[in-house]
């Protein structure tokens, strides 16, 4: 492999690309077709500045990638020819999703398994992340100064957006998650004291998004960075941070024990968090989720319909208005049937296996349990479907890019 100094700059770039619709979106609540336009637009500069930057990465990659590639390009082909066959149209949206998921398969993942990277260049990039967390916070607490102060008051968690410059809270609630992430990969090279302070604001502001599922995603990270530090990998815990453990799990358990029996607490926690009354649905998911496997199972059950012919199935034939299956996995067997599932499914085990021969224990440590969290929430969320767009491109980078990188950095 040879060394390219230059790919975290290179996808620091994409990032930003396609935070700035998400943001004008969310501050200035541009129209629907500016968003799209602009994302068009961003999108066709980042695949520019890819092709140009890894042009050579992807003349050597080798068979048994080439061949994913070209299995997740006919899987999409295929599932669009029955959908033409069929219902006798398409939408001209499902080719440019066919090209763009094949090219950033191709971008980022394919082709960064050939990339060599350094503790320097990771810690560059996750600075500059975090340095854009921080920004997001910052705007946050400016924006919503007072629904914060008054969030004792709030008769339900949709009165309050706190969502910084993203339209909606869970999509500022998971990029908190990413953050808490970075930063743990940051205090795993070189621990500082900045780096527990950062974490503890973005967690404070994860909270504060009132998003179960960011809640969820950070509930399984922490718990599974425990379970794989101290009883996989069985690094010994010294005495301080043993203790300190111990007084944070009994203050953890009498602040729940006390809140459990305070009936106004409990019920203003069931209100801004729980929301129980929301459960017995999944808050709309369950239906939605057997539409999918309905579409994925009675249509075409090897390939799909196609993504845009899934989705509008979904509201034609059940009369459902949801504009995603909100599950990763629900949403790629409605569109790309079966063996589109296999695929995913592969895709996450090489990223995963990738990260299993990771050098660096701390790094493998934080990398499983943030894969583990991904994995766990993406069962509540569309979270990537490998195309255009924010939601897209972020998770991509951080849960499939970000960790093949990191898995080539040797000792330094």
């Amino acid at each position: 492999m040879k060394k390219n100094n230059g790919v975290f700059d290179v996808i620091y770039i994409c990032i930003i690309l396609n935070i700035i619709p998400i943001a004008l979106l969310g501050l200035f609540k541009i129209s629907n077709s500016l968003y799209t336009l602009l994302y068009a637009f961003f999108y066709f500069v980042q695949s520019f500045i890819l092709i140009i930057r890894l042009n050579k990465f992807i003349k050597h990659i080798n068979k048994r990638s080439f061949l994913i590639v070209l299995l997740f390009l006919f899987n999409n082909l295929f599932a669009l020819l029955y959908s033409f066959i069929s219902f006798g149209n398409v939408d001209y949206k499902e080719y440019l999703f066919i090209i763009s998921s094949t090219l950033n398969i191709l971008f980022f993942i394919v082709s960064m398994d050939r990339i060599s990277v350094s503790n320097s260049e990771l810690i560059h990039f996750l600075k500059k992340i975090c340095f854009l967390g921080i920004i997001s916070v910052i705007i946050n607490l400016i924006l919503n100064y007072n629904s914060i102060l008054s969030l004792r008051f709030l008769s339900n968690s949709y009165a309050a957006n706190l969502s910084s410059f993203f339209p909606n809270r869970n999509q500022f609630g998971l990029f908190m998650l990413i953050q808490i992430i970075g930063t743990s990969l940051l205090a795993s090279y070189k621990f500082e004291k900045k780096h527990i302070l950062f974490i503890i604001i973005f967690t404070l502001n994860l909270l504060l998004t009132m998003s179960r599922n960011s809640i969820l995603g950070l509930v399984v990270f922490a718990f599974m960075i425990l379970y794989y530090k101290y009883f996989k990998y069985k690094v010994k815990m010294s005495k301080n941070k043993f203790l300190l453990f111990s007084l944070t799990f009994i203050f953890a358990l009498f602040i729940i024990y006390k809140l459990l029996g305070n009936e106004k607490a409990f019920n203003m926690i069931n209100t801004l968090f729980i929301r129980m009354d929301t459960l017995k649905n999944g808050s709309g998911r369950f239906s939605v989720w057997q539409n999918g496997l309905r579409i994925g199972s009675e249509f075409d059950f090897l390939f799909g319909v196609g993504r845009y012919k899934a989705l509008e199935l979904n509201k034609t034939l059940f009369n459902n208005s949801l504009e995603h299956f909100h599950s990763m996995y629900i949403e790629k067997f409605a569109s790309n049937g079966i063996v589109g599932l296999l695929l995913l499914i592969y895709l996450l085990k090489f990223v995963w296996n990738k990260v299993s021969v990771c050098i660096n224990m701390g790094y493998k440590i934080i990398l499983k349990s943030a894969l583990v969290s991904f994995y766990v929430f993406s069962i509540f969320e569309t979270t990537t479907r490998f195309s255009i767009g924010y939601g897209d491109t972020t998770f991509l980078i951080f849960f499939f890019t970000i960790p093949i990188l990191i898995s080539s950095i040797k000792n330094e």
